[in-house]
């Protein structure tokens, strides 16, 4: 297992939908600041982090706890998600721009909380961190919509998202 779910079981963290890539036409993202950036630079185009913006804001008010999104060192923007025992971190980028078609990419993952680890304290059960990631994932989801006006955001695990990028069946 990888260090991102390494506090899920094999089987639950195999079944647990934390990526996403989607398109969206360009038309529906008119306003929003760096719809029309050119050319593409990785990690800093500014459409992410306004939509990532939004959908923050968007989910503070549905009662969640997120930081303020900003660009990352290898995203476009990045917030983190906090929950009791632990903290889901949730990427957004920018990867492609086509004619009039702009293509996303959204990770999430487990942040691990090193005073927690050096304190000894107990890790949250799988299934809890399963049942607030879902939540997170459908607030997500929700949101992500309202902001971009996205027909289908698509889940998919990190092993399919992983043949997606890659181009394998």
């Amino acid at each position: 297992m990888d260090r991102v779910e390494s506090w899920l079981t094999e089987e639950s963290s195999e079944e647990l939908k934390t990526c996403s890539v989607f398109s969206i036409e360009e038309g529906r993202l008119l306003g929003k600041e760096g719809h029309h950036r050119q050319p593409h630079q990785p990690f800093r185009d500014p459409l992410a982090l306004a939509i990532l913006q939004e959908v923050v804001s968007g989910l503070r008010q549905q009662g969640y706890r997120l930081s303020e999104p900003k660009h990352g060192k290898a995203t476009d923007a990045i917030t983190e998600c906090k929950f009791k025992n632990f903290s889901i971190t949730v990427a957004f980028n920018v990867h492609d721009r086509r004619k009039d078609v702009v293509q996303f990419r959204l990770l999430t993952w487990k942040s691990a909380k090193p005073l927690r680890t050096f304190l000894h304290q107990e890790n949250p059960s799988s299934s809890e961190v399963k049942e607030q990631w879902e939540g997170l994932r459908s607030a997500l989801d929700r949101q992500l919509r309202v902001t971009t006006g996205a027909e289908s955001i698509p889940w998919l695990t990190r092993a399919q998202a992983e043949r997606s990028w890659s181009g394998a069946k």
